[in-house]
C-alpha cells in the first residue's frame, strides 16, 4: 500500500467528500505513460458518516486501432487482409488491472494499493500523476480552488536524507497544510503560510569550500512537514568523499500486507490494514 495527501482549503470535511464524487463523476481517462490509461472505477460513499470512502482505480492499455499489426507467427507485418478481420469493440479495453483505494475523510489521507491482485500495480510516481492530472481538471479547479496531492514519504529515511554526513545543498518545500487533525509543526507552517497569504514554502541551503550544512530545531521540524506535505532533496558526500543525492520522492511510504485468503477476502485485508496504515501515520510513526 501507499498513501497520498490530498488537500483543499478551506478543509471542511465535507468538501473533500464532494471533491472525491465530483472527480468520480467525471469519468476521465488520465495517461499514465505511452498507451497505459487510467480511470477512477468505483466510489462507495455509503460509509461517508464513519469517515471513510472507498474505492477502485481501473488501470488499463489504450489500442490506437490504426497503427500497424504485427503478426507474430509470421514474424512479419499484418496484411491488409488480415487486419480487416480485426474487430475490437469500441467500448473495450485490454491488460485491465483492478487496484483499490480507501479515502480516509478527516486524515484526508488516501490509501492506494500498490501492488494488488495477481499483477495489477501501481508505483507511487504513477500515483501521484494520476491524482495531480485528475484534481487539476477545470471543473475541479474552479469549484475548489488549487488542490494539492502529495506522496507520503516514509518518516524513516528523514534523518538519513538530511544526515548526510557532509552536507552540502538541502531544499525543503512544503505545501500547505491541513492541521486540523495534526499539532504542533503542520499548524505552525500552515498559520506561517496564511499569515503571509502564500500557499507553500521552499527553503533553499548550500555550503561553501569545506563547511556543511547544520540543520537546526526549525529546519527538521520544516523537513518533518514536508514527509507529509512536500519533499526534500539533498546532496554531499560520505564520510570517504563519494558524492550523494538523496530525496523523499525516492523513499514514498509503501506498507507491506500479508493475509491468508482462506479466513479473509483480498479487499478486506486491505481496508482492515489501510486503517492501520492511517493510524501510523497520524501518529508520527510514519
Amino acid at each position: 500500500m501507499g498513501a497520498a495527501n490530498i488537500r483543499v482549503h478551506p478543509h471542511w470535511p465535507d468538501r473533500y467528500v464532494d471533491l472525491l464524487n465530483d472527480a468520480f463523476s467525471l469519468r476521465k481517462v488520465v495517461v499514465l505513460h505511452g498507451h497505459q490509461r487510467m480511470i477512477m472505477e468505483r466510489l462507495d460513499l455509503s460509509q461517508r458518516e464513519h469517515g471513510l470512502l472507498k474505492g477502485a482505480l481501473a488501470r488499463f492499455t489504450e489500442i490506437d486501432p490504426n497503427l500497424p499489426w504485427f503478426n507474430a507467427l509470421r514474424f512479419a507485418p499484418a496484411d491488409e487482409e488480415e487486419v480487416r478481420h480485426i474487430q475490437i469493440p469500441h467500448n473495450l479495453r485490454p491488460n485491465y488491472m483492478s487496484l483499490f483505494f480507501t479515502f480516509h475523510i478527516n486524515e484526508h489521507l488516501l490509501i492506494f494499493e500498490h501492488r494488488g491482485a495477481g499483477n495489477s500495480y501501481l508505483s507511487p510516481k504513477m500515483a501521484l500523476a494520476y491524482f495531480v492530472e485528475l484534481f487539476s481538471d477545470e471543473a475541479l479547479s474552479e469549484k475548489y480552488g488549487p488542490i494539492a496531492v502529495s506522496m507520503v514519504a516514509d518518516k524513516d529515511q528523514l534523518d538519513a536524507i538530511i544526515g548526510i554526513p557532509h552536507l552540502k545543498k538541502l531544499r525543503i518545500y512544503v505545501k500547505r497544510p491541513n492541521p486540523d487533525d495534526l499539532s504542533g509543526y503542520d499548524a505552525f507552517w500552515e498559520d506561517k503560510l496564511v499569515r503571509q497569504g502564500a500557499t507553500s514554502i521552499e527553503v533553499s541551503y548550500e555550503a561553501e569550500g569545506n563547511e556543511s550544512i547544520r540543520p537546526d530545531e526549525e529546519t527538521r521540524q520544516l523537513a518533518e512537514v514536508a514527509t507529509r506535505n512536500g519533499e526534500i532533496d539533498a546532496s554531499g558526500f560520505d564520510a570517504q568523499g563519494n558524492r550523494i543525492k538523496r530525496s523523499t520522492s525516492e523513499h514514498p511510504t509503501l506498507e507491506p500486507l500479508r493475509y491468508d485468503p482462506e479466513n479473509t477476502t483480498h479487499e478486506q485485508a486491505f481496508r482492515s490494514a489501510a486503517f492501520s496504515l492511517v493510524r501510523r501515520i497520524m501518529s508520527g510513526i510514519l
